[in-house]
């Protein structure tokens, strides 16, 4: 049983989980959830004739990614495949470019500054908030709370009150003047539990017909996994 079914009876069976911490640790098992989600119980898609949007939280193994592309491109034939950063699209789905996203999922918290539509993976942590790197005035305006693991009451405020108190004292260093000046703004969408998936849903019908955004089969069966490259990824 695989996804919805299992769920209801997730009591009675023995669950398997193919990912683990946003990492693809089981592909066996990976490929069944695949079959289950493009096949006639749930999208009932012919894959020859799609292009797929794909995610992958900041900081995931190249070989996490190659080996991605490689199942999409050979096993189920997309005509054109793209794999997007989860926090550039939660702040897509905001209408933003550029901020913080603090994504908490199921398997893996990450507080990933965004510039212009571009992750910064030197800055990116998990689970340390105070992110002491970020010289942090444009990022405050829009930290942007992402993933069902956020839902949890009193949460935004919580972080607003912690980051006003560390901002006061490691930049500031305790001059509580210049906190009136502090702008820090946490975005807490109602729908921020499916905030990447409506973010991935704008920006591939948005790009749906531009063919250089895509990894096409065509590229992969010519270059094979250096098609990655395309997104700005070095392959060896």
């Amino acid at each position: 049983m695989v996804g919805d079914e299992a769920s209801e009876l997730r009591s009675m069976l023995e669950v398997n989980y193919p990912m683990e911490n946003g990492i693809v640790r089981n592909w066996d098992d990976m490929k069944h959830l695949w079959d289950y989600t493009f096949g006639p119980e749930k999208l009932n898609i012919d894959t020859r004739n799609c292009k797929i949007l794909l995610t992958e939280p900041p900081m995931n193994p190249t070989k996490n990614r190659e080996k991605i592309v490689e199942v999409m491109f050979e096993t189920y034939q997309f005509s054109g495949v793209y794999v997007a950063i989860q926090a550039v699209l939660t702040l897509y789905a905001q209408g933003l470019l550029t901020g913080v996203v603090v994504d908490s999922g199921d398997g893996v918290t990450h507080i990933c500054p965004v510039y212009e539509g571009f992750s910064l993976p030197h800055l990116t942590r998990r689970l340390d908030i105070a992110g002491r790197d970020i010289t942090r005035s444009e990022f405050y305006k829009h930290i942007v709370l992402s993933g069902g693991s956020t839902m949890y009451p009193g949460l935004p405020s919580r972080l607003e009150r912690e980051l006003k108190q560390l901002y006061l004292e490691r930049v500031l260093k305790g001059d509580v003047e210049k906190l009136s000046k502090f702008k820090i703004r946490i975005e807490d969408p109602p729908r921020r539990k499916h905030m990447v998936f409506l973010g991935g849903a704008v920006l591939a019908d948005i790009m749906k017909d531009k063919d250089n955004f895509w990894m096409t089969r065509q590229e992969y069966q010519e270059k094979g996994v250096r098609v990655l490259e395309k997104l700005g990824v070095t392959v060896r």
